[in-house]
């Protein structure tokens, strides 16, 4: 049976502000770079939700098979 990893971004409204709960520091933090960079490693969008901070906040899971 196939065994997944998961992860989340939180972002506002284009920004990535932390992924699985770390600040993000990346020079390039707008969510397409983020979520292309992620994709070229293996990680999949699976779900993006309103997060609970607030307005404009989406929370993005991302998932990849273990190896």
């Amino acid at each position: 049976m196939q065994k997944w990893e998961y992860m989340y971004i939180l972002a506002y409204q284009n920004d990535v502000k932390s992924i699985n709960e770390k600040q993000n520091n990346y020079e390039k933090n707008t969510l397409p770079a983020v979520l292309n960079q992620y994709g070229g490693q293996g990680w999949e969008a699976v779900s993006a939700c309103a997060a609970s901070e607030g307005a404009n906040y989406w929370r993005i899971v991302l998932k990849r098979p273990l190896a």
